[in-house]
Parts: structure tokens; C-alpha cells; sequence
């Protein structure tokens, strides 16, 4: 690996684990209460009169146990369950179902209670993230309900139907579950997860990447979804096979589309940090740029991150009144684990 990079990658680790990871941990939970707010100003504050998104509770969940895993982070475990706690008691109907509703306004008063099959599957991530962090078979049964849920309300033969119940569900939400089936088959080693992964991983390999109205259907998704898939398909290719050579076509698919964008106001956070996180998957198969890499993590602490308040980044530098969101840092933090790999392999 070019010396750079290497120097520029051990940076951006150390940022994330020693400076993103415990201002959201600080700033952005609500004591008492015990949510966690989507989303952050420029200065590292809740956004006044914001709700609470019950998806991005499932995010930061799964960031604090994979990073509790990884040793990143230590003496979670209470904040672990006080976080499920909080969404079984406050997010779910008063039928107790496995499903939970989209947003509670700050009284925590039921905002939105339609049931997003992409909002559970983070929650599958983020109860089999708790699982391997502490070997709690709790956290394990309640990952097979919702999927047993799941499967009750939205699926439909080899895909799965948006909020609706009615029509296929977008892009994301399919990559969202083939994400989870294959996090389900590294962390339990069951075959049950890896046969559910070839299978929506075939489905989609048809749908979305053969010509077609499913291949622009994908494109028009945007590229901060592209290069998800680029991510999801190399994660695939390393526990599975057979899905490198789409991960490169699609990644230069992103990045032919993401070019204007470079040089625009309109080239939010997301992408780059999804572009970055592509990048660092396909190095790790030997088939990435180490200029592409380079290019994108200079770009985020040159342009994203606050100079004031260390840990803090906005999604769109160019904006007055930007923000940092959970999901740029749920982005972030997959880039950085991706990159510590990468250093550790090379």
C-alpha cells in the first residue's frame, strides 16, 4: 500500500473510533429519555423539536455493539439494552407485535406508525450486532421474531414488498435484508442464513444487474445506493463468491455518474463517505484504487468535517444550517472498519 494512504487510512480510523464515536455517544443521546437523535448541527447539538426515528435507534445500535465487538468500545452493554428497551416499550403498537413503527414525537407519542420493512431490517443487524457483542441468546430469538415477522407481512415469494405491503420494495430495502442474511451467516454460521442470502442475492442479480427496467430502477435509486450494493457485493463475494465481477461494474457504473458531482454543491456526505467505503471493499479484493481511496478521505476532512468541534461532520458542507446524521455515521463507521482491515491485510 502507497505510504499515503496508509498514513491518510490510519487517520481516518483513529478519527472515527477516538473522535466520532463518543461525541454521538455524548451528544446525541437524550438523558433521561434514552434516544438517540438522527441527527446533529454543525456545532454537535440535537436539532430542536426533531422525533424520534425509531431507525436510526436500530443504527446506533448496531454501530455501538459492532464497535463493542471490535474493541472500539468498552462498557456498553447497558446502553445496549437500554436502547432495545426503549424501542420495544415505546416503538412498538400496543399489541406488543414484533413490528415497530416509524417515529414517536419527542413525548414519545406514537408520530408514524406505519411498519417499514427497511427500518426492521436494521434492527436484524443491530439485534445480531448485540448478539456477537455479548453472546446473549436473547438478542439472537428476538432477531429470528422479526424475520418470522417479517416474512408473516412482507415477503412475497423470492422479494420483499415496500411499506405498503402491496408493491416490491425498493432497491435499499433488498439490499438491506441480503445484508443482514449474510451478517446472520458470519455470526452464527447457520446454513438456514447463507441459503436465504444466495437466494434474494440471485433474485437480485436478475432484477438489477441485467438490462432491463430493474437495472434503472437501481440507477435511478442514486449513487450513494450504488455504491451500497458496491459494499454489500464485495461483503458478499468474502463470505460467499460469485458477486466480485458485479461489485466492479457497478462501481464503475457509481463513479462514471458520481464525476459531475465532484465538482458540484450537490455532492452530499453520504456519497462520499458510500464511495469511500465501495473503494476500501474492492482494494481489500485487490481490484480497487488506491487513488480513488486517497481522493475521498482527503475530500472528507478537508470539505466534511468541523473544524470546532472534534468528532463532528455535515452532510452538506455548503449549506448554512447542515447537519451530521446517523446514517453518514453509521456510513462512516463501515468505512473505517473497512479500512482497518485493509491495513491489517496489507
Amino acid at each position: 500500500m502507497n505510504p499515503q494512504v496508509a498514513d491518510a487510512l490510519s487517520r481516518f480510523v483513529s478519527w472515527v473510533k477516538k473522535d466520532a464515536l463518543p461525541l454521538w455517544l455524548e451528544r446525541a443521546l437524550h438523558v433521561p429519555g434514552g434516544w438517540f437523535s438522527a441527527q446533529l448541527s454543525a456545532s454537535g447539538r440535537p436539532v430542536v423539536g426533531e422525533v424520534v426515528h425509531l431507525a436510526s435507534q436500530a443504527q446506533m445500535l448496531y454501530v455501538i455493539c459492532r464497535a463493542e465487538q471490535l474493541g472500539w468500545l468498552s462498557g456498553k452493554r447497558k446502553l445496549a439494552r437500554s436502547i432495545i428497551d426503549f424501542a420495544g416499550r415505546h416503538g412498538t403498537l400496543p399489541c406488543r407485535s414484533d413490528g415497530y413503527v416509524r417515529s414517536l414525537q419527542s413525548s414519545f407519542e406514537i408520530l408514524d406508525a406505519q411498519m417499514d420493512p427497511a427500518d426492521h431490517a436494521w434492527f436484524v443487524m443491530a439485534n445480531t450486532a448485540c448478539f456477537a457483542a455479548f453472546s446473549d441468546m436473547l438478542d439472537l430469538r428476538r432477531v429470528y421474531n422479526i424475520v418470522d415477522w417479517l416474512n408473516i407481512h412482507f415477503a412475497d415469494g423470492s422479494t420483499w414488498l415496500d411499506s405498503d405491503r402491496k408493491s416490491r420494495g425498493p432497491p435499499e430495502l433488498l439490499r438491506l435484508m441480503l445484508r443482514a442474511y449474510v451478517y446472520l451467516d458470519e455470526v452464527t454460521q447457520k446454513p438456514v442464513w447463507r441459503q436465504r442470502a444466495q437466494r434474494l442475492f440471485h433474485y437480485c442479480s436478475e432484477e438489477y444487474f441485467s438490462a432491463g427496467e430493474g437495472a434503472t430502477e437501481l440507477c435511478s435509486a442514486g449513487r450513494a445506493e450504488l455504491f451500497a450494493w458496491v459494499k454489500l457485493l464485495c461483503h458478499y463475494e468474502r463470505r460467499i463468491g460469485g458477486a466480485l465481477e458485479l461489485a466492479e461494474r457497478v462501481y464503475q457504473q457509481s463513479y462514471v455518474e458520481m464525476t459531475p458531482g465532484i465538482k458540484s454543491k450537490e455532492f452530499g456526505g453520504l456519497v462520499l463517505t458510500e464511495s469511500l467505503g465501495a473503494g476500501l471493499e474492492l482494494c481489500a479484493s485487490g481490484e480497487g484504487s488506491e487513488e480513488d481511496v486517497l481522493s475521498c478521505v482527503t475530500r472528507i476532512f478537508d470539505q466534511y468535517l468541523s473544524r470546532d468541534v472534534p468528532g463532528m461532520f455535515v452532510d452538506e458542507p455548503q449549506s448554512p444550517n447542515s447537519t451530521g446524521s446517523v446514517a453518514t455515521l453509521v456510513s462512516l463507521f463501515d468505512a473505517a472498519v473497512s479500512a482497518n482491515r485493509l491495513l491489517l491485510q496489507k
